[in-house]
């Protein structure tokens, strides 16, 4: 009997144009469905937000003045630490005094709100023996799918969930 290995590909995919921040070749295969009747699961992917405790005005109001002492648009902590922190970000951005170019910045990050997800299950012989090809894969939101090209292994399914960690980080589990 083989072991099958799984491989996983993310990227990043915006709101606005849906396009990825790098180039993902299709490979004409039949997408994924999600089973919408699970709101939520009783196993690994049940848990809260990865991002723990909420970010605070204080907290906040500190990565911006240290962001405003680095470029722009360079990985730094305080600029990673709000992008990890998105939609608690979004919510104090609206009422901070943020530089106009600053806060364009922030605001076109923070749209990035999808990964184009890609499996492949492959054995000890290089068959590829189910594969999951999903382009619209929320972030920071678990997910259940099935896997297609299944063939003799039937019905696979899997859950995970991915979340933006960084400027050009994604953090997943499955």
């Amino acid at each position: 009997m083989t072991r099958p290995l799984l491989l996983l590909a993310l990227l990043l995919a915006g709101g606005a144009g849906g396009q990825t921040l790098h180039n993902a070749q299709s490979d004409g295969l039949v997408e994924p469905v999600a089973d919408p009747a699970v709101e939520r699961c009783k196993t690994s992917c049940a848990f809260d937000d990865p991002n723990g405790e909420r970010l605070t005005h204080e907290e906040f109001d500190g990565l911006i003045t240290d962001w405003l002492a680095e470029p722009i648009d360079a990985p730094s902590l305080p600029l990673e630490t709000l992008l990890f922190h998105g939609e608690r970000t979004r919510e104090l951005m609206a009422a901070s005094t943020l530089p106009a170019d600053w806060r364009a910045f922030l605001e076109t990050e923070l749209a990035w709100n999808t990964a184009a997800i890609e499996m492949r299950l492959i054995d000890d012989d290089g068959r590829v023996r189910a594969v999951l090809a999903d382009a619209g894969f929320a972030l920071g939101k678990g997910r259940h799918t099935e896997m297609t090209a299944t063939g003799d292994l039937g019905h696979v399914e899997v859950s995970g969930r991915v979340k933006r960690v960084g400027l050009d980080h994604l953090w997943s589990r499955w």
